[in-house]
């Protein structure tokens, strides 16, 4: 499969705060799934949801002018057990599902999926992927694919400890041959 990768636009300084104050109080709601795969310091999970937000308004920024409608980013804080696998943004009819990667760690540009998330197994016509590194400080690329062509990438994770969750990787190896 023959991806494209774009340059997004990277979250303004009003989107940073949001992003900011996004991580600094999500992770008190979901710190046992943190915990269990292995993430142990809550600084660096802070900085993943920190970056995973900022990824899903670099998509938004990018998509926003190109499409007539483009939801914002949820920056709503719920409760464990009322969070859920649904899209993070709409784009006209399609849903959005924003995975991202930091660049230029250990291990290669990959992005890490649920077992239980149905956009890994029974994804609809109108599931997308927006699989977006981000280069720090601001700097977003992305592949956007719609999910049901790549549900034969998915992959076991490197660490043998998310192997055992169950967890699915897509490496931008495979999905950019």
């Amino acid at each position: 499969m023959l991806l494209k990768k774009v340059n997004l636009i990277a979250p303004d300084l009003y989107q940073e705060a949001l992003c900011s104050l996004f991580a600094e109080n999500v992770f008190h709601t979901n710190a046992y799934m943190y915990v269990q795969v292995n993430k142990r310091d809550p600084k660096r999970v802070r900085e993943q949801i920190y970056a995973g937000k900022m990824a899903e308004y670099a998509v938004f920024n990018f998509l926003k002018d190109k499409y007539d409608k483009v939801s914002e980013p949820d920056i709503m804080i719920y409760d464990a057990h009322k969070k859920s696998f649904s899209a993070d943004i709409i784009v006209d009819d399609k849903h959005m599902h924003i995975k991202s990667c930091t660049y230029g760690t250990k291990y290669p540009n990959s992005w890490l999926f649920q077992p239980t998330d149905k956009i890994t197994t029974s994804p609809s016509e109108l599931d997308m992927l927006a699989l977006v590194i981000v280069e720090p400080p601001k700097n977003f690329s992305c592949y956007f694919v719609k999910a049901l062509d790549v549900l034969d990438m998915y992959e076991n994770p490197m660490k043998e400890e998310l192997i055992k969750l169950g967890k699915k990787m897509l490496y931008e190896s495979t999905i950019s041959k």
